[in-house]
């Protein structure tokens, strides 16, 4: 044995053995197997090698805390199999063979096998019922499935639901997307999943769906391709499309048609044709599939233009229930030219109320006027001005006229249309009045100066009147009644009349004259005659004045 190199002692036949000599030999023995033990490895001095452990339950290892490593030796390559102490687990150095139809069972209850099943399609099958693929590591793990074959085939991932009665509407496979929600919930975000759509023998068909969790985390299906009962046909079928909240989206912009109005292209061989397009114009259909673009005609985002470089062309834009039920808005040109004549506003109908088809002016929601067969029509809703805004402080302001309308000269003496003005009238013992305003001296407001009252009443608030050069004032019967000549001097036609004690004088004196009840005529100053005579102060008694 190794550190056991000679013998201590040789005895021959009538030696004496003392006990020292024995000793001497079973102590070299003893310190022999104290060092370096007896390995039976078949060296010199260690014995033969152990072929066989006879024993159920062997035990390798000294018991201390050190690993133990059992070595398979061969002259070239070792196989070695460790029990590691601190980390509490098999390590093996090397590979490890499972031969045909063996299996590798995990869990006290064989839970988990993995067999390679040789006598079937050299399948490496596991059996059992979940199997987790975990890594802490950022953007793992990774499930790749390598194909290095140089031809032109791929590696299959194959979901092979092999029941004993399948079933139309069977779910053949699921790839689900799950992740835990903001309150650590796990939540299935989004599912691809395969099912049987025929299970008929000969018209097999099928159908992948595609889900997502949407609002309140429901699954709910997106998309569905679909086999179809006719060879090399699919579908492909969007069903939340409802071309407002959710669907087919292009570029990330939503398709808002639905399928019946892209239908609206079914028969068609080609895509009609666009020609003379050019910036913002807008396109019209001038044929069976053939639009094109009017260069008259243009949109540009903010403005819509309608231009029309013939003569008599006249564009308008209408806008009704028919030719006869319309309003129109029209550019008029001049006879046999391309300029604007006038901008007419125009209706139609076939209504004969005289308010049917009026024009209405409404501002910031509220009628103001309109305009109908009876003319124009102010509304109620309020208090309504006609005026020229004002002009600035070094312009002078604007002139309004308004007008009646004249007749051409003419053999016919016809007459001219007349200008009425009308106040409104009252109800009961309402009355209404019609106000002329000019400019006050001095303010920037205009202020009443005359009015003509319901009753007929003329006022003057300030100022006069002022009649042409021998202008009359008159009556009905007597337009001449009074009149003023250049000069100032007032004739009148007829008989004066003044009120009972009533007085005639000049600025300076204004009771010069007073006339009683009775006819009887007070002088306050001289009264002269036309032949000179004076007479006293005082009354005058049936005084007689010859003039002339």
């Amino acid at each position: 044995m190794a550190g056991y190199s000679s013998r201590q002692s040789t005895y021959t036949d009538g030696d004496t053995i003392s006990a020292a000599d024995t000793n001497d030999e079973f102590n070299a023995i003893l310190t022999a197997f104290g060092t370096s033990g007896h390995t039976h490895d078949g060296s010199a001095g260690n014995g033969g090698a152990v072929t066989s452990l006879v024993t159920n339950a062997p035990i390798l290892g000294a018991g201390t805390d050190a690993d133990v490593v059992l070595t398979f030796n061969t002259s070239t390559l070792d196989g070695v199999l460790s029990w590691m102490e601190d980390e509490d687990y098999f390590k093996l150095s090397d590979d490890l063979m499972m031969i045909d139809n063996e299996s590798l069972i995990f869990g006290s209850d064989s839970d988990w096998s993995i067999k390679y099943d040789e006598s079937g399609d050299d399948d490496l099958v596991l059996t059992g019922s979940d199997i987790s693929i975990e890594s802490s590591t950022s953007a793992k793990p990774v499930l790749q499935i390598l194909n290095t074959n140089a031809d032109a085939n791929g590696a299959t991932l194959k979901f092979n639901k092999n029941g004993a009665s399948p079933a139309t509407s069977d779910v053949i496979g699921n790839i689900d997307f799950v992740s835990e929600d903001a309150g650590n919930a796990a939540t299935t975000f989004a599912r691809i999943q395969g099912t049987i759509t025929d299970v008929t023998a000969g018209g097999e068909e099928g159908s992948i769906g595609f889900y997502v969790a949407e609002n309140d985390g429901t699954l709910t299906k997106g998309m569905d391709i679909v086999g179809i009962g006719s060879d090399g046909n699919i579908t492909v079928d969007i069903s939340t499309h409802d071309g407002s909240a959710g669907g087919l989206k292009l570029g990330g912009t939503l398709v808002t048609s639905s399928a019946t109005e892209l239908n609206l292209l079914d028969g068609k061989s080609a895509i009609p044709g666009l020609t003379g397009s050019t910036d913002n114009t807008l396109v019209t259909v001038t044929g069976a599939n053939a639009i094109a673009g009017e260069d008259n005609l243009k949109f540009d985002g903010s403005d819509l233009t309608l231009y029309e470089a013939t003569n008599d062309g006249s564009p308008s834009i209408s806008i009704g229930g028919a030719s006869a039920e319309k309003g129109m808005i029209q550019a008029v040109y001049d006879s046999g030219a391309q300029t604007l004549n006038y901008l007419e506003i125009s209706t139609a109908t076939a209504d004969s109320g005289g308010d049917a088809a009026s024009i209405r002016f409404d501002v910031d929601g509220t009628d103001i006027f309109n305009i109908d067969d009876g003319g124009i029509t102010f509304t109620n809703a309020s208090a309504w001005d006609i005026g020229v805004a004002a002009t600035t402080s070094t312009t002078a302001g604007r002139a309004l006229t308004i007008a009646a309308g004249s007749s051409a000269t003419g053999s016919a003496n016809i007459n001219g249309g007349d200008l009425t003005l009308s106040s409104g009238g009252g109800d009961g013992t309402g009355t209404s009045k019609i106000d002329f305003k000019t400019k006050v001296s001095g303010t920037d407001v205009p202020a009443s100066k005359m009015q003509l009252s319901g009753a007929g009443v003329l006022t003057l608030s300030a100022g006069g009147v002022v009649v042409p050069d021998d202008g009359d004032f008159g009556s009905a019967s007597a337009t001449d009644a009074i009149q003023i000549s250049s000069a100032g001097i007032v004739t009148f036609k007829d008989d004066i009349k003044i009120k009972d004690g009533g007085t005639i004088g000049t600025s300076t004196t204004a009771g010069a004259l007073t006339i009683s009840s009775g006819g009887n005529l007070t002088v306050s100053g001289t009264a002269t005659s036309s032949a000179g005579e004076l007479v006293s102060e005082g009354s005058v008694t049936a005084l007689a004045i010859a003039l002339g």
